[in-house]
Parts: structure tokens; sequence; C-alpha cells
């Protein structure tokens, strides 16, 4: 239990900082996503052990492929890429596809408000709704933990 709120709340605290970075630089940090990966590796060796360490790294490999493709197809610039990839050493694989999802949700609908207020740009920040994306992700895990350990009535 200690694992999982410390990761979601440095998880959250980095994406974050990521989104006010790309408001305002349209750039990412790469201090700032390989400080937030070695944050994830580290908890998840303290609390769980190498193996957990090998499969984190394996998930963000993953995700620097899959976001390279993205990438090469123009769909998200390349600090969003290693974002995703951090955001994999602290959820694993398959935490990445439902931020993910979200996330592009999030875009979508920015898109959707902009547009009908006449701005029809289609060049925006992405790590804005990449942490919308993960906030959306983080508050549904807390919800359902808090529901599996009988916190929170049926």
């Amino acid at each position: 239990m200690d694992l999982f709120f410390a990761l979601w709340a440095g998880l959250l605290f980095i994406t974050f900082l990521a989104a006010r970075q790309d408001m305002q630089t349209q750039t990412i940090s790469n201090t700032l996503i390989f400080i937030g990966a070695l944050f994830a590796l580290f908890l998840h060796g303290v609390f769980q052990g190498a193996m957990s360490v090998l499969f984190m790294t394996a998930s963000a490999l993953a995700w620097l492929f899959i976001g390279g493709i993205l990438w090469r197809a123009n769909g998200i610039g390349g600090g969003d890429v290693k974002l995703f990839a951090m955001i994999a050493t602290f959820t694993g694989f398959y935490g990445v596809v439902l931020i993910a999802m979200a996330s592009f949700l999030a875009q979508f609908l920015c898109f959707l408000w902009q547009f009908s207020n006449g701005d029809m740009r289609l060049h925006r920040p992405f790590a804005p709704s990449i942490f919308v994306g993960t906030l959306v992700v983080g508050a549904w895990a807390c919800f359902h933990l808090a529901k599996t350990l009988h916190v929170l009535p049926a």
C-alpha cells in the first residue's frame, strides 16, 4: 500500500511538472524524465525487488518503441514519447495503456473545445493531457483500491 501511494504521488507530481514545462516552453526536460524514471525504479527495487525493476525497465523500452512509431507518424512529440516511457516505469506496460487512452481522450476534448471557440490550431502541448489522463487513472485506481480494501461501501 505504501508503494502504491508513493508511486502515484510521484507520478502525478512529475507529470504535473512536465505539463507545466510543456505549456511554457513546448519541451519536456530529459532530466525531469530521467529523475522520474530513476525514482520509480528505486521504489520498485526497494519494495518489490530486482524482477520488478527489470519488468518496469522492459515496459519503458517497449513504450519507447511504440512511442517511436507514433512520433514517426507525427502523432506525438519526442518528449511525450519519453514521458510515456517514464510513466511505464511507474505503472508497468498496461498502466500506460490506460493513461494513454485517457490522455488521447483529454486531448480530443481539448481540441473540440478550442475549435468551438474558433481556435483552429492543430499543434498543442500534449503533456497537459497526459497529466489529466494520469490524474483520471490515478483517481480510478485509488477508488478501486479503497473498494477492494472495503474502505468504501460496496
